[in-house]
């Protein structure tokens, strides 16, 4: 686990080594700003056209794992972030074939096989990863972020420099005056931020940056800097997608069938996921996928695992004793974190210094002091993300299942009469109609809830927080995150693919990538092993959803290794009590902190209408508390990481949407 970045002057320049120049000072100004993901050393590559970076965090081959790492005659060079849980099985496959491996790092099997096989490699590689190869006899670049996005990977093409890093907020002009410079906000992102509390790939809050999607690779060809006709082409493009279900069908005699099936794909997950040369914990939070996880990992471990797991004292969202009874069952030795409100305010401006870009989900702050907590006893931590998500492990899932047939008809009528991307424009936000038949959708309608969010700003709270130059630059259309279109899937089918997609990469796994790199420790996910994912899209649908019961194959699968205190008790989350502290405890704090003056902050939005959400929460008259945490984590981003020049010019930091669709 580590931090990439690199920087390639496509054009423009001679042999001289002014690009290289340029472009190795770019990338030391990157790893700087990458160093908490990579505390255990850093280094450079250089041509005379191009510079690559990598900060690491010493996994695998701990003495002898530095990148970059090459090939047999360095004329590929390779950043890696992640792992390759089958490096072993690709090593002696490459040694076979006349490769020469000069570490034992996991990630140098890459070069070997790209080397040997071009992309196609891709599909070979078992892991988590997002790197970058330089081809220096091509003069190519090819990057690849792996397939449920759980490692980072962003970009930037500006001014005859193409530049990428594992944050965004590393590819601002750093080193070239960022406060006289601005980093220009993209109001559509914006407008996704407010609503999502996240905003999908490929859009980021900084306009000059983009992200590559999960499951997406990128080509840059370019030419030598002193060539005559110098060129360069960026092509991008989806190598994988969550695997379309294709539901069996199942009776009482299979059962038995099924679960044996389902353990062995999900142990041989959680196996792979243990190889590290450094010890491994576990989140533990006395759910099942948790609890489940660390069942099968202290089958293949020697002594006691060490677990964490985040308490809330005195709140009912208090996980504590689940999790005490679970590590008693698994013989784990567990550490609890206890959050306090005088916590909440601390890690709010900590998160504003990790965050490359805002992230509305407050359990990003809790799961940031767990990671400080176990930073200092391990460096790799196994977690249950993607459990609910493959599993149908949300209560949408289960109304999606039983939605009748004739509300799945109504449903579509609404939906052709009104589309979603209408619905959720600030456009004529105003309408009455429109407003209820909103409301309907997103309270009645659950299998559109991907879009059709209860908790972030809905087009009427929006148009009303904006002031009216943003608004000008908004379309009569809201953008929806790119989807692929499976018409003949059921509605259950439809929703977990939607979370499988946009929501699970852009929200769940950035808030884990982010809250555990921040203090140097690396998340690995057994439940997104591709394995796992392409088995749990055959299972029967009876074994997503059973009468009241969720997730019901992870559950009957616990039920052979834990004890019904925990595969029985209801699902709570890893949630906050901040609509509590905002209305009580910390009320004066965030009043404080949303209405300081800042000039960015002024342009964008009516101080007006913040205070009017302050009112009705702290009053009890309305629930903003996920609302004002997503204006609140905006406005700490804004003042560490956008600028605006102090020109006085309106709206300076904001580009029309025509000229982005240009």
């Amino acid at each position: 686990m580590c931090g990439i970045c690199g920087c390639v002057e496509t054009i423009g320049h001679d042999q001289a080594g002014i690009a290289s120049t340029k472009a190795k000072s770019r990338v030391e100004s990157m790893l700087r700003q990458l160093a908490h993901r990579g505390p255990d050393g850093s280094a450079t590559f250089s041509t005379n056209f191009a510079s690559l970076g990598h900060a690491r965090l010493s996994i695998i081959d701990l003495a002898g794992g530095a990148q970059p790492l090459f090939n047999e005659d360095r004329t590929l060079a390779l950043v890696a972030n992640g792992e390759i849980y089958n490096h072993q099985e690709i090593r002696q496959e490459l040694l076979s074939r006349g490769h020469h491996f000069r570490t034992g790092s996991d990630c140098e099997v890459i070069v070997h096989l790209y080397e040997e096989v071009g992309t196609a490699c891709l599909d070979e590689l078992q892991g988590m990863f997002a790197f970058a190869i330089l081809d220096t006899r091509q003069k190519t670049l090819f990057a690849a972020r792996d397939r449920f996005g759980q490692k980072p990977f962003y970009y930037s093409w500006q001014a005859e420099r193409f530049s990428f890093a594992s944050e965004a907020s590393a590819l601002l002009p750093v080193g070239e005056a960022l406060s006289q410079e601005p980093a220009p906000i993209d109001p559509v992102a914006l407008d996704q931020y407010l609503y999502y509390q996240f905003v999908p790939a490929p859009r980021t809050l900084f306009e000059n940056v983009k992200a590559l999607p999960a499951g997406h690779a990128l080509n840059l060809q370019f030419s030598e800097p002193a060539a005559d006709t110098a060129t360069s082409e960026l092509r991008t493009w989806a190598w994988w997608s969550p695997p379309v279900p294709k539901r069996c069908h199942s009776n009482s005699s299979t059962e038995d069938y099924w679960l044996n099936d389902l353990e062995a794909v999900i142990d041989g997950a959680v196996r792979s996921h243990l190889l590290a040369d450094v010890p491994v914990g576990l989140y533990l939070s006395g759910g099942i996928d948790s609890s489940l996880l660390g069942a099968l990992a202290c089958k293949h471990i020697h002594g006691r695992m060490p677990a964490f797991c985040i308490s809330f004292p005195g709140s009912s969202m208090d996980e504590q004793a689940a999790a005490v009874c679970a590590a008693r069952h698994l013989g784990c030795d567990l550490e609890v974190v206890e959050f306090h409100d005088e916590d909440f305010v601390e890690l709010v401006e900590t998160s504003g210094q990790l965050l490359d870009l805002p992230l509305g989900d407050a359990a990003l702050l809790p799961l940031l002091k767990l990671s400080r907590v176990a930073s200092q006893t391990v460096k790799t931590v196994l977690t249950g993300d993607g459990g609910d998500e493959l599993f149908g492990g949300y209560r949408k899932y289960r109304e999606s299942a039983q939605a009748p047939l004739w509300w799945q008809k109504l449903h579509n009528f609404w939906g052709a009469a009104l589309p979603v991307e209408q619905l959720l424009s600030v456009d004529n936000s105003s309408s009455g109609f429109r407003h209820l038949v909103l409301w309907s959708a997103r309270n009645i309608f659950s299998s559109r809830r991907a879009d059709l969010r209860k908790r972030g700003f809905d087009p009427r709270q929006r148009a009303s927080l904006y002031r009216s130059h943003v608004k000008a630059l908004l379309g009569k259309t809201f953008e929806l995150p790119e989807r692929s279109r499976n018409e003949g899937l059921t509605w259950l089918d439809r929703a977990l693919l939607d979370d499988q997609g946009t929501n699970l990469a852009d929200r769940l796994l950035f808030k884990g990538d982010r809250a555990t790199m921040g203090y140097g420790v690396e998340a690995r996910a057994p439940f997104l092993d591709h394995h796992v994912a392409e088995f749990a899209a055959t299972l029967p649908a009876n074994w997503m959803i059973r009468g009241k019961e969720t997730k019901y194959a992870l559950r009957a699968l616990a039920r052979r290794h834990l004890p019904v205190e925990i595969t029985e008790r209801r699902k709570k989350g890893f949630s906050l009590p901040i609509k509590t502290w905002f209305a009580t405890s910390l009320a004066d704090w965030l009043h404080e902190k949303l209405l300081a003056p800042h000039s960015l902050w002024d342009e964008l939005f009516e101080p007006s209408a913040i205070e009017q959400l302050l009112l009705e929460h702290r009053s009890g008259r309305d629930h903003h508390a996920d609302r004002l945490y997503s204006l609140l984590v905006l406005k700490n981003w804004m003042c560490q990481k956008a600028t605006c020049p102090a020109h006085g010019q309106h709206s300076p930091s904001f580009m029309p949407v025509e000229k982005q669709a240009a």
